[in-house]
Parts: structure tokens; C-alpha cells; sequence
């Protein structure tokens, strides 16, 4: 590529240690290290700010006293440029506008300091706006999902459930208040976003999800990525609605992330891609119940006897404790991850894997999940 106005990236910081050595970037692997630069090399790249052309940025070398030629600086900027270290300042985004631009400007930093694709970051940012997630559930786990992905500005986001809010969720469900009693969810959800974020499209589907084929395939209609934010027994007992999703899922190729959190343990994961490079979710129920149930037969007589007490055909049919820390936590990494899927501007880590952590010892764990035979 020809550099016209090469520009070190804007994400990039330029560190010299003692030894004199410089370091671009601060990923390992997608930074770059000279060893023993030459004396213009800072200099140089103190000029690499996208405004000066590369004859300019020789003559102005060459006036400070440097002995530099031509070739020299083209093949330090064609080099710099390989390592995926510049970036085009003349490359502007057609998609976004002045406002949007300035409002994620710090997280298209995030972006292009990850990037892998040499892309610059407002792509991947033009990629979240192309973007529609379907969040199944906007209680105390999808409340904090849909504020999170507004905030980062995905395009369209496609909420579903059939509750009102009440004066009990108020403690953990962010997207709510005092003036939302009563309300349907997904109408007080959707007030709030646009309160929030007003480039964020919201749609609304105020019903429960049941096991209709027909119902779940206009619901996934167009969609990115679905993210399953509602209390999951597929795992545990048979649960039709679960299966059929993820059985929609899988045959339309639509990713798919489950999570949970309660005020003990946050459990992150596991994405299904739906491309073959992981497990399906049907080829992971038994791998799924030895992770959840205690080896030690005593105590998963107690996990099973309370599953049935706690739930009836599926059916929730206790109050569970819950408070906003834990939610708050899983629903950070849900989104970090969900971002990765969509724009693939880093590897999200949770694909055929789920990320434990307890809240009680801040003991973790990622499980591997592997077919059933």
C-alpha cells in the first residue's frame, strides 16, 4: 500500500525505555519493538500524524541534520504499515455520522488497538450500527445486556418478554424506575434506550417466547446474534422453547450466547456459532449436566430435588435472590463477547467454552465443552 498521509495509529502509543529501545502498540503480538532505532527513528515517527506527505516528513528530517534517504524512510513507513502499525487518515467513515463518531470515539480506539484485519476502527463501529441482536428476556440479566449494547451502539436491538415491571425489580433491573411500575418491560426498556442512546434502534415483542416454530422464526427474522437473557433448563429438565431456539439457531446459522448470574456465581458462555467449529447445543447436554451437578451423589440428590422444587414444567414457580453486582459483572463480559462475534475486531474467548467465576471466593474457571458420545 502507498502511504500518502501515513498516520501511526491513533490507538498506538510510542514508549521508549531506558535502553533506548521503542515499543508501537500494547498488545503482544500486534505491537512492534526496534531494538537500537537510529537517532532520526523518533523523530520520524513524531511526524507520522497523518498531516505531512512523505517528501515533507525527508525534508524536514534533513533540516533537523539527519542523514536520511528516501529508500530509508519508504521502507521504515512500508514497514510500519505491514505490521499493521498505520493508518489511512484520508479513509473516513460514509456511515456514521459527526456525533456517532465523537460518541464511540474512545471504543473505535479500542477497535483499531485490537484489530487483527488491518481495518481502520470506525469499520468495525459501521459494523455494530449494520448489526441486529434478538435479547430473549429484559429482566435482571437482559436489562443490563440491552444497556450495555445500546451504549456501544449496535444498530437495532429486537427485545422480547411478557412482564411488567415491578416495585421488586428495581434493585437489579437497570432500564427501569419508579415510573416504570406497571409497565410492559419492553416498552420501558425501549423508553429508556432512546433516552440513552437515540441512534439505536429498539424493537418490541411484548409476549412470552413459547416453543411455536413459526412464532420463533419471525423473532429471528434478520438477526445477528441472539442472546438468551431468561432463567435456562435445558440443561436440567426437557424444555421444548430452548430447544426448538436453538435448533432455529442452528439450521439459520445464527449465533447464539447463553449466561446466567446470581449473587454467588457468574457463569459466561457458551457461544454457539452454528458453523461447525464448536458443539451444537443438542451435542452438549450431557458434557452441560456433569458440569452443573456435583460429582458427589449426596449432594446432587439436593441440586435435583431443588430443580424440581423450584421449577414446575418449566415454569418458575419461587422468587430467586438477586442483587445488581452480579449482574452487572456477567453482563459486561456478555457484551464484550458479543461485540467480537459481530465484528470478529478480536477472538471472542466463549465460543464451545463457559467462564465461571464465584463472587463468594473470586475462584475461576473456563470449562471446555466437548461433544457427548
Amino acid at each position: 500500500m502507498e502511504w500518502e498521509l501515513p498516520q501511526i495509529k491513533r490507538s498506538h502509543h510510542v514508549v521508549v525505555n531506558e535502553q533506548g529501545d521503542v515499543c508501537i502498540g500494547q498488545i503482544p503480538g500486534l505491537s512492534k519493538i526496534v531494538r537500537n532505532p537510529p537517532s532520526w527513528f523518533i523523530p520520524l515517527l513524531e511526524r507520522l500524524d497523518g498531516s505531512k506527505r512523505i517528501d515533507d516528513i525527508i525534508q524536514e528530517l534533513r533540516n533537523l541534520e539527519y542523514q536520511v534517504t528516501r529508500d530509508e524512510i519508504f521502507h521504515i513507513i512500508q514497514s510500519l504499515g505491514q505490521f499493521n502499525l498505520l493508518e489511512d487518515p484520508q479513509r473516513q467513515s460514509q456511515l456514521l455520522s459527526t456525533e456517532e463518531l465523537e460518541r464511540y470515539d474512545r471504543q473505535i480506539l479500542q477497535f483499531s488497538l485490537c484489530d487483527r484485519q488491518g481495518l481502520p476502527g470506525f469499520v468495525y463501529q459501521e459494523q455494530l450500527k449494520n448489526s441486529t441482536v434478538l435479547i430473549l428476556g429484559v429482566g435482571g440479566w437482559g436489562s443490563w445486556i440491552a444497556l450495555q449494547l445500546a451504549l456501544l451502539g449496535i444498530g437495532t436491538l429486537r427485545l422480547v418478554d411478557g412482564d411488567e415491571v415491578e416495585l421488586s425489580n428495581l434493585n437489579r433491573q437497570v432500564l427501569y424506575d419508579r415510573n416504570s411500575i406497571g409497565k410492559p418491560k419492553v416498552l420501558a426498556a425501549q423508553e429508556k434506550i432512546k433516552e440513552i442512546n437515540p441512534h439505536v434502534n429498539c424493537e418490541v415483542y411484548e409476549y412470552f417466547v413459547g416453543a411455536d416454530r413459526q412464532q420463533i422464526d419471525k423473532l429471528v427474522e434478520g438477526i445477528d446474534l441472539i442472546i438468551l437473557a431468561w432463567t435456562n433448563l435445558g440443561i436440567y429438565c426437557s424444555e421444548p422453547i430452548t430447544e426448538t431456539l436453538h435448533q432455529v439457531a442452528l439450521n439459520k446459522k445464527i449465533p447464539l450466547m447463553e449466561f446466567g448470574a446470581d449473587p454467588l456465581e457468574v457463569i459466561v458462555g457458551p457461544i454457539y456459532l452454528q458453523d461447525g467449529s464448536c458443539p451444537s447445543y443438542s451435542e452438549l447436554q450431557g458434557t452441560l449436566k456433569q458440569a452443573f451437578y456435583s460429582v458427589d451423589e449426596n449432594i446432587q440428590s439436593f441440586q435435583k430435588a431443588e430443580i424440581m422444587r423450584n421449577y414446575r414444567d418449566g415454569n418458575r414457580i419461587v422468587k430467586n435472590w438477586h442483587s445488581c453486582p452480579a449482574l452487572s459483572i456477567a453482563s459486561g463480559m456478555v457484551a464484550d463477547q458479543a461485540i467480537k462475534v459481530l465484528t470478529n475486531y478480536d477472538e471472542p474467548i466463549l465460543v464451545g467454552k463457559r467462564f465461571k467465576i464465584s463472587l463468594r471466593t473470586f475462584e475461576s474457571k473456563i470449562e471446555f465443552l466437548h461433544f457427548d458420545f
